[in-house]
């Protein structure tokens, strides 16, 4: 449905194209991304959730940003980046921000592993639905445009620390960087359990996603 209203003409009111914060209706979809970041993509903390202040548990937020980061993969790869540019930026930023919250961290300790399951099966979203566009980023060198993060705050307060020291847009080394953190991910299955089979799963999966990718396989979404 959104591929098709971002088709849509133009809405023009006394001969000028009706906008919103800079965003024209309706190939830019105005405030999609911004709010579809704010609702869908918004995470608590664990100290939030084990001490009850919220009404999600930790197994539903995983479920939910999941499939919230599938839904923006999708999108990612279906949107036409020449038809909706701004569209197709503010999702890009999206996959970037997720990518890098789940694999330029440390994945060792408990806390860590219990971080990794919310953030590695999201980000393996935009590889199994959306790596040839990722792959293509990398290849130019999209920058990032949003704000830029304190790097030290990467990872809450799970004591571990930020290991992507290159530059905060997408690029071949940053994305061997992360495929090189899925390897590492796959190294944590001999401690067993449902938590680090599913952790497991889809860093072995994202993998795969990104070698065809870079063999120039297409991903059906």
């Amino acid at each position: 449905m959104l591929i098709h209203i971002s088709r849509s003409p133009d809405v023009v009111v006394d001969g000028k194209i009706v906008k919103e914060n800079g965003r024209e209706y309706w190939h830019d979809l105005p405030e999609l991304s911004f709010w579809f970041m704010e609702y869908a993509m918004s995470v608590h903390s664990i100290e939030s959730i084990d001490e009850g202040r919220t009404q999600m548990t930790w197994s539903e937020q995983a479920r939910r940003f999941q499939v919230a980061n599938r839904f923006g993969a999708i999108l990612l790869n279906r949107i036409d980046p020449n038809l909706a540019p701004k569209v197709s930026r503010g999702f890009r930023q999206l996959a970037l921000e997720t990518i890098r919250d789940a694999l330029e961290v440390s994945i060792e300790s408990s806390a860590q592993i219990r971080r990794a399951d919310i953030y590695v099966p999201a980000a393996a979203q935009w590889f199994l639905h959306a790596s040839p566009q990722i792959w293509a980023f990398s290849r130019v060198k999209e920058g990032y445009e949003g704000e830029k993060i304190w790097k030290e705050w990467l990872g809450g307060s799970d004591g571990s620390k930020p290991r992507w020291v290159g530059d905060d847009g997408f690029s071949v080394e940053r994305w061997m960087f992360w495929k090189k953190q899925l390897v590492e991910v796959l190294k944590v299955e001999e401690r067993g359990g449902r938590v680090i089979d599913n952790i497991v799963s889809h860093a072995r999966r994202a993998i795969k996603a990104m070698d065809d990718a870079e063999q120039g396989n297409t991903v059906r979404s």
